[in-house]
C-alpha cells in the first residue's frame, strides 16, 4: 500500500467519522410534539363530542347512554397516554408537564363524576317522560268509565291535555320551567276529579306524581349537565401542548449549530467521493459495455425460447380445433381438440389432403373454394357443416389464414375452429319460447302482437283486420276442481281444436296466457266471414272433451275488435277488444262482442264510480236509514232495516242499484259492509238506551262480505264496540249467496247463531233454494219479496204464492216477513194470512237516524196508521223523500 493511498484512506476515515457525530447531534425527536399535538387535539375533540352527546342526551336525541362512556373512555386513555409521552421530554420541561398532566387528570375525574349523576338523573327524566303518556292515558280511560259530568270530563280531559303537551315541550330544548308550566293545569286536573271514583283519583295522583318526579329530575340533570360540559378538560390538555412545544423548540435551536457543522462535512466528504469516484468510471465504462451486450444476447435467446413453449402450449390446450397445412393442402399438424370435435384421430388425418376430412358440408362455399379465397385474399371466415365418422352433423364457426413466406408465396394454411351446435340449437329453442307459448305451441303475447300489427300495415285497402280475443267460460272451476294437470290438458286441447278450425297460414292463433287466447283473422272482405269463423269456433268448442278420462264441456266468451273501424294500432285493437270481452262476459257468457264505442263509455264510467266509491269511504259520504218493522198481531214496532245511502256532498243521491253492484264487483262492498255493521249496531244501543231494548236492527249481507273469512270477526267487533246485546242484531242474506257454497255456508250460519244473533232469508222466492238445504240453515226468518207483495191483491198466483212461502216457513218454524207492503189491502192481507212482520211504505219510508227516532217515540204504544209524522227540518242532510 503507498503512502498516499493510506493517506486517502485516513481522511476519509476522519470526514466519516466527522460526519457521523455532527449527525447524532444534529437529531431532534419530531415524532414527541406531533404525538402530543396528536394526542391533545384527540383529546379535546373527544371531550367536545362528549358535551354534544351530553345535550343530545338530555333532549332525548341519544338513543342510550353507550357512547358517553365511551367518550369517558378514551377521555381517560387520552390523558394516559399524554402522561406517559412526557417522561420522553428533558428534566426541566418533563416537570411542568406532569404538573400539567396531574390538573388534566382531576379535571377528567371531575367530569366522570358528573357524567355519573347525569346518566342517573338522565334516566330517571327519560323513564319518567316515557311513561307519562301512558298515564295520561291511564287517567282518559278511568274518564270513560267513570261517572263525572260531560262539563267535568271535558275538563279533566283538556288539564291531561294540557299536561301532556307541557311535558313533552319542556323536555326540548329552550323550554321553560316544567312546574311553572303545569301547575295550573295539576290542580285542574285534581279539581275536576275529586267526585271521580277511586280509581280516577289514584290515576290522577300516579300522573301528578310522575308530573314532580319529571320537574325535579330535569332540574337537577341540567345543573349536572352545565358542571359537566363546563370543566376545562380542555384549557388544561392545551397546556400539555405548550410545555411539549417550547421544550421541542429549545431542542430545535440546539440541533441547528450542528446542522451546519454536518453540512460542511458533507461537502468535504462529497468532494472526497468525487475525486475517487472520477478514476473509477473510466474503468466501469468498458465493463459496461461488455456486460450490456452479453444481457442483450441472453435476453433474446430466453425469448425466443419462451415463445417458442407458449405456442406449444397454446396449440395444445386451445379449446378451438387447429388444423396446420402446407402449401397443398396436406395436413401436417393438428391439435387435441381438433380430435375432440371433429372425433379424426391425428394419425388418420397427418398426410391427407384436408379437403378428405369432409364428409357433409352444408356451406355454401365447398373447401376447395374455401382454400382459393384464402390464399388470394390471405383469410377466409364462415360458418360450415361437417358429419362425424359417427355419423353426426356438426357445425363449425371456421377462420382459414394463409402464411406467406419471404417471397409472398404461400408456404401454409392454418385453419382455427370451434364447434356451434349446441349454441346454434339454444338459439333456435330461445327464439321459439319468446315467442310461442311453451304449453301449447301456439303463438305468445307478443308474437300475437307484432304479427297483428304487420298484418294491419300490409293489408288492401279494402281488406280487414279482426282481432279476437276468447275467454274460456268456467275454467277456473275446472282447474281448482280436477288439478292443474287436467287444465294444462284442457289448455292445450282447445288449442288443438282451434288449430283445427282456423288456416294457420291465413290467419293466427295465440295463448296470451291462462285461459285467455287470440284469433288474428286477415284478409277479411266482410265481417261476415269473422262471424262464419267464431261459429265454427263455437261449433267445435261445444264437442265433449275427453281429458284424463273426464268428460268436459266448456264454453267460450269472445270480444272482437275491427281494424281499422276500432283502432289503427295492436294496443289499441287489444284495449277494444278486452272491453268487447267484458261486455260477453257481463252479457252472460258463452256468445261473442262486437266493440262499439258504448262500450268504452261503460267501462269510462264504472271505472269512474270505482274511484268515486274509494274516495267516498274516505270521506265518510254515506249514511244509513232505517226502515221500521211492525207485527201485525200487536201492532207494535219490533225492528228497523238499515239502508245505506250514497250524498255526495253538493250532488244528488246515488241510486244502490248503480253503486252497489260496483262495489261488489270491486270488493269495496267489505269495507262498506263493515262500516254498516259498525254504524247500525250502534244506532241500536241508542235505540235501547232510549227505552227500546227489545228493538232489533236488520243489516243486509252481500255476497261478497258473507265469504269474507273476516265476517265474524267483524261481526263481534261492531257488537263489541258499540255494547249492542247479539240478541238485538238481525243479519239477512239471499238465497244465492248460501246454495253457491252450501257447506261452508252452513258452517258459517252456524257459527254467526253461536254468538246469539238472529239471520233472515232476504227476497225469499227469487232464488233457487233447495229444500234439502233450507231445513239444515240455522234461520230465524224468512222475508218475502216485495215483487210478490205488490199485486198480491189482484194476482192469484202472487197470493199462491205468498201463502206456499207462509206455509212453508210455518212447517220449518220460522217467522215470516213481508216487505214492500203499501197499502192496507196489503196489510190485511198478509195479516189474515199468517204473515208475522211487515214494512214497507204504508208504514214509514226509509227514515234517516234522528227522524226515526221520532218515529219510535210517537208510536212507542204502537204504530197508529192514522197519527203520521212529517219530516222534520234540519238534522239530516237529506229529507225523508230523497232518502227512501
Amino acid at each position: 500500500m503507498t503512502r498516499e493511498r493510506l493517506a486517502a484512506q485516513i481522511i476519509g476515515a476522519l470526514l466519516v467519522a466527522a460526519l457521523t457525530f455532527f449527525f447524532m447531534q444534529s437529531r431532534v425527536d419530531h415524532a414527541l410534539p406531533r404525538q402530543v399535538a396528536a394526542e391533545v387535539q384527540a383529546l379535546t375533540q373527544r371531550d367536545a363530542m362528549l358535551n354534544r352527546d351530553l345535550v343530545l342526551a338530555r333532549y332525548g336525541h341519544l338513543p342510550h347512554v353507550d357512547p358517553l362512556v365511551e367518550h369517558m373512555h378514551d377521555l381517560r386513555a387520552h390523558a394516559e397516554l399524554l402522561g406517559g409521552l412526557a417522561l420522553d421530554l428533558p428534566p426541566g420541561p418533563r416537570l411542568r408537564a406532569q404538573t400539567a398532566i396531574a390538573d388534566l387528570e382531576a379535571h377528567v375525574a371531575e367530569k366522570a363524576a358528573h357524567l355519573e349523576l347525569f346518566k342517573s338523573d338522565n334516566a330517571v327524566l327519560h323513564s319518567s317522560t316515557a311513561f307519562f303518556p301512558r298515564a295520561v292515558q291511564d287517567v282518559l280511560t278511568e274518564l270513560d268509565n267513570s261517572v263525572l259530568s260531560v262539563r267535568r270530563r271535558l275538563e279533566a280531559e283538556r288539564a291531561a291535555g294540557t299536561l301532556l303537551r307541557a311535558v313533552l315541550r319542556n323536555t326540548r330544548p329552550g323550554g321553560t320551567s316544567l312546574a311553572d308550566a303545569s301547575a295550573a293545569a295539576a290542580d285542574q286536573l285534581r279539581a275536576a276529579t275529586a267526585d271521580g271514583s277511586q280509581l280516577l283519583r289514584d290515576a290522577v295522583e300516579r300522573l301528578t306524581a310522575h308530573l314532580d318526579l319529571i320537574a325535579h329530575a330535569q332540574a337537577t340533570l341540567d345543573q349536572h349537565l352545565e358542571a359537566a360540559t363546563a370543566t376545562p378538560v380542555s384549557h388544561a390538555a392545551r397546556t400539555v401542548d405548550t410545555v411539549t412545544a417550547a421544550a421541542f423548540a429549545s431542542e430545535t435551536s440546539r440541533a441547528g449549530l450542528f446542522r451546519a457543522l454536518l453540512f460542511g462535512t458533507a461537502v468535504l466528504l462529497v468532494a472526497y467521493l468525487a475525486v475517487i469516484m472520477a478514476r473509477l468510471r473510466v474503468k466501469a465504462q468498458a465493463l459496461k459495455r461488455a456486460i450490456v451486450e452479453l444481457r442483450q444476447e441472453m435476453v433474446s435467446r430466453a425469448r425466443a425460447e419462451d415463445q417458442l413453449k407458449v405456442t406449444e402450449k397454446v396449440f395444445e390446450n386451445a379449446v378451438e380445433g387447429v388444423l396446420v397445412c402446407d402449401a397443398a393442402g396436406l395436413v401436417v399438424s393438428v391439435n387435441p381438440a381438433f380430435t375432440a370435435i371433429t372425433g379424426v384421430e391425428p394419425g388418420a388425418a397427418l398426410g391427407l389432403h384436408w379437403g378428405e376430412l369432409t364428409r357433409d358440408s352444408r356451406a355454401d362455399t365447398d373447401f376447395p373454394s374455401i382454400a382459393r379465397i384464402a390464399r388470394e385474399a390471405g383469410q377466409w371466415q364462415g360458418e360450415v357443416w361437417n358429419t362425424r365418422p359417427d355419423g353426426r352433423d356438426y357445425a363449425l364457426m371456421m377462420t382459414v389464414t394463409a402464411i406467406h413466406d419471404w417471397e409472398g408465396r404461400p408456404r401454409n394454411f392454418v385453419a382455427v375452429f370451434h364447434d356451434v351446435t349446441d349454441a346454434k340449437a339454444s338459439a333456435e329453442e330461445l327464439h321459439f319460447r319468446t315467442y310461442h307459448d311453451p304449453l301449447t305451441g301456439l303463438a305468445n303475447r307478443a308474437m300475437v302482437k307484432n304479427r297483428l300489427g304487420l298484418a294491419c300495415q300490409l293489408r288492401g285497402a279494402e281488406e280487414k283486420v279482426a282481432l279476437a280475443l276468447l275467454d274460456l267460460d268456467n275454467f277456473r272451476t275446472i282447474n281448482d276442481s280436477l288439478g292443474h294437470t287436467v287444465g294444462d290438458a284442457l289448455l292445450k286441447e282447445v288449442g288443438a281444436r282451434l288449430a283445427d278450425v282456423v288456416d294457420v297460414e291465413a290467419h293466427t292463433i295465440g295463448r296470451l296466457g291462462g285461459d285467455e287466447y287470440a284469433l288474428v283473422l286477415r284478409g277479411l272482405t266482410d265481417v261476415r266471414e269473422c262471424v262464419g269463423v267464431l261459429r265454427q269456433v263455437f261449433q267445435t268448442l261445444a264437442q265433449p272433451l275427453d281429458i284424463q278420462g273426464h268428460e268436459l264441456f266448456t264454453t267460450a266468451s269472445v270480444g272482437l275488435a275491427i281494424h281499422p273501424g276500432d283502432g289503427h294500432d295492436a294496443e289499441t285493437l287489444f284495449k277494444n277488444a278486452d272491453v268487447a270481452l267484458n261486455r260477453a262476459k257481463e252479457e252472460g257468457r258463452n256468445n261473442f262482442q262486437f266493440y262499439t264505442q258504448d262500450m268504452e263509455a261503460g267501462v269510462f264510467r264504472r271505472l269512474t264510480m270505482e274511484a268515486n266509491l274509494r274516495r267516498a269511504l274516505k270521506r265518510d259520504e254515506f249514511l244509513l236509514v232505517y226502515q221500521p218493522k211492525i207485527c201485525t198481531r200487536t201492532g207494535r214496532i219490533v225492528g228497523l232495516e238499515a239502508l245505506v245511502r250514497w250524498a255526495p256532498p253538493g250532488k244528488p243521491l246515488v241510486s244502490p242499484a248503480e253503486f252497489i253492484p260496483v262495489a261488489e264487483q270491486t270488493g269495496l262492498i267489505v269495507p262498506l259492509g263493515r262500516w254498516i255493521l259498525r254504524e247500525a249496531c250502534a244506532f241500536a244501543q241508542e235505540c235501547r238506551a232510549a227505552g227500546r231494548p227489545d228493538l232489533t236492527v236488520a243489516v243486509n249481507l252481500s255476497a261478497r262480505q258473507f265469504h269474507e273469512r273476516a265476517l265474524l270477526a267483524d261481526v263481534a267487533a261492531a257488537l263489541t264496540e258499540s255494547g249492542l246485546p247479539p240478541a238485538n242484531l238481525e243479519l239477512e242474506i239471499t238465497e244465492s249467496m248460501v246454495m253457491s257454497e252450501a257447506e261452508e255456508a252452513i258452517e258459517t250460519l252456524r257459527r254467526l247463531k253461536a254468538m246469539g244473533l238472529s239471520i233472515s232469508v232476504d227476497d225469499f222466492g227469487t232464488g233457487y233454494s233447495s229444500l234439502s238445504y233450507l231445513k239444515r240453515f240455522p234461520l230465524d226468518a224468512l222475508k218475502i219479496d216485495q215483487g210478490f207483495v205488490r199485486d198480491l191483491t189482484t194476482d192469484a198466483e202472487d197470493r199462491s204464492i205468498v201463502a206456499a212461502i207462509i206455509s212453508l216457513a210455518r212447517s220449518l218454524g220460522l217467522q215470516v216477513v213481508a216487505e214492500g207492503v203499501e197499502t192496507a189491502d196489503h196489510l190485511d192481507h198478509l195479516a189474515a194470512g199468517g204473515c208475522d212482520l211487515v214494512q214497507g211504505y204504508l208504514i214509514s219510508r226509509p227514515l234517516p237516524q234522528d227522524e226515526a227516532q221520532a218515529f219510535l217515540r210517537h208510536h212507542a204504544d204502537g204504530w197508529d196508521p192514522a197519527a203520521s209524522l212529517g219530516v222534520g227540518p234540519g238534522g239530516s242532510r237529506r229529507d225523508a223523500a230523497a232518502l227512501a
